[in-house]
């Protein structure tokens, strides 16, 4: 049986490291033609070799090595793998370079040095040549951290009849959406014109962001937005009385009701379902209902 005559890019093929599963496939794959040889004629031949090389891809010395490794070993062995050496793309004089970069965005520059922002700046400025993972690696290798500065409050755990009223709320979103109602929701908050963000990367001899004492004005801000974003002509922006203390006691029904009627209700488009939370001023009772301890004569006015 005369020998087939491959192609060059087939048979000239380099070695190929291949995994334990693959170098299996390979072997099963020759054995089979080798088989099929066998029956067909009585003289060796390569053949099967070649056949292997067509319906794998794989070269032939990569094929004669994995016969070679199962007639000495019995078995395949899984390549070894070395351990990748870490990624050092700076030396010491970039690294300290890299620490400078870090103060010039906490003094000149007054602003927070997040991983991508400072990527960008010693890469334009510096040519670091790394990644933000390899940059995240250098930043940590100097000592720094990014945490919390003072704020340590943890998460609260929600109780199940919180659960349960969140439930409902999905089912009657769900109802309101499909009778074509938008869904717009209100909520308030507030900002303090000296505020400081309270993660910064730090170390010992480098603390990052210096929180001033004052934290300045407080601003609440009152607004409404749905799906398709804040309503236009909806924000109300005022000066707070207090600059400490919890911001609800800043709004009350009147300037709520005031908001609702003048820049909310004349802003809405089509028909609109109002999410509110359970702020006191959100909901109040023109007429409360006497209680025991109402006086005698305010009781009578309800008659």
């Amino acid at each position: 049986m005369c020998a087939e005559t491959l192609p060059a890019n087939m048979s000239d093929k380099k070695p190929q490291a291949l995994g334990s599963r693959a170098k299996e496939i390979v072997s099963n794959v020759t054995n089979y033609f080798l088989k099929q040889q066998q029956n067909t004629t009585s003289k060796p031949s390569s053949t099967y070799i070649q056949q292997t090389v067509e319906a794998t891809g794989v070269g032939k010395s990569t094929i004669y090595k994995i016969k070679k490794e199962v007639e000495n070993n019995g078995s395949l062995r899984s390549p070894e793998i070395r351990p990748r050496e870490p990624y050092k793309p700076v030396d010491n004089f970039d690294v300290t370079a890299i620490r400078n970069k870090i103060r010039e965005f906490y003094v000149v520059r007054r602003q927070l040095p997040t991983l991508h922002n400072l990527h960008k700046v010693v890469t334009a400025d510096l040519n670091f040549p790394g990644s933000v993972s390899s940059l995240r690696k250098i930043i940590r290798g100097l000592g720094f951290r990014f945490k919390k500065t003072t704020d340590n409050r943890k998460v609260l755990v929600e109780k199940p009849n919180v659960v349960r009223q969140r439930l409902r709320f999905y089912e009657k979103k769900q109802e309101l959406e499909q009778m074509g109602f938008q869904l717009v929701y209100v909520d308030e908050t507030w900002v303090d014109t000296s505020y400081t963000s309270k993660k910064c990367w730090q170390m010992d001899e480098m603390p990052g962001i210096i929180a001033p004492c004052n934290k300045g004005q407080r601003l609440i801000i009152v607004h409404a937005g749905s799906k398709e974003g804040f309503i236009p002509g909806a924000l109300l922006i005022y000066k707070a009385s207090q600059s400490t203390g919890d911001y609800h006691k800043e709004m009350n029904s009147l300037n709520f009701n005031k908001w609702m009627s003048e820049k909310l209700l004349p802003n809405l488009q089509g028909p609109s379902a109002i999410v509110l939370d359970n702020a006191s001023y959100h909901s109040v009772q023109t007429e409360k209902a006497p209680s025991s301890n109402t006086r005698k004569a305010d009781i009578q006015v309800y008659k």
